[in-house]
């Protein structure tokens, strides 16, 4: 498991936090979300070259517990994304255009995982899109 000291440790649960803040702008988070999270971050945050490395794998399950355990307490999501904000200003190397693209892919799979996006997903992601572009 990570260590909770690692810097990449601390990106990950930013990254929780928005995707949290994401499934959970229209005050209500779905099945359907969650599961498109689960699915997104093993599509797309862990290596499909045959060898899954054991950091990847961390990173994977860092992502799905930060967001489980933020769904549980069940915390308003413009909290959170707030604090990804804050992380992403002061921590802005650590966004490489790779790691942007899946936080971007991954952010509009858990929007898209219901009939349709409502109006406040909508704008949340256009503020994503904003700060990563």
């Amino acid at each position: 498991m990570i260590k909770k000291e690692n810097p990449r440790c601390q990106l990950y649960d930013a990254i929780g936090k928005l995707f949290y803040a994401i499934a959970m702008v229209d005050k209500n988070v779905t099945i359907y979300e969650v599961e498109q999270l689960k699915k997104n971050v093993r599509r797309y945050w862990v290596s499909d070259n045959g060898i899954v490395e054991e950091l990847e794998i961390d990173v994977a399950n860092q992502i799905n517990m930060f967001y489980a355990c933020l769904h549980q307490e069940g915390k308003v999501a413009q909290i959170h994304f707030d604090e990804f904000l804050d992380y992403y200003r002061k921590h802005r190397k650590k966004f490489l255009p790779n790691i942007k693209q899946l936080i971007l892919k991954t952010a509009g799979g858990i929007t898209s995982s219901s009939t349709s996006r409502n109006k406040s997903e909508q704008l949340l992601l256009a503020k994503l899109w904003m700060l990563l572009n």
